[in-house]
């Protein structure tokens, strides 16, 4: 079976940047899985994926240290629109 890039054939779902959307590849030849997550940061925007960990025979599941939210901090330019407002008490 081939392996495909998770952007090829996700790039129609409606993913978002807290999205808990992960991929998982297994690699025969080293008997090991690649976990990834994917992720956009906007509706228009690009699929990211990024490596978070993996599992092996020999080394069971070795997962990224990295908190998502530190992970996903770079919303490539991305602007945001807020407002607030003051209730007097």
């Amino acid at each position: 079976m081939k392996t495909q890039n998770p952007a090829s054939f996700l790039s129609e779902v409606a993913l978002q940047v807290n999205s808990l959307f992960y991929t998982f590849t297994g690699k025969t030849n080293e008997n090991s899985i690649d976990i990834q997550e994917v992720y956009k940061v906007g509706q228009d925007q690009p699929i990211i994926t990024g490596h978070v960990g993996s599992w092996n025979l020999k080394d069971g599941l070795q997962l990224s240290d990295t908190v998502m939210w530190e992970r996903r901090k770079d919303l490539g330019g991305l602007k945001l629109s807020t407002a607030s407002e003051h209730a007097s008490a």
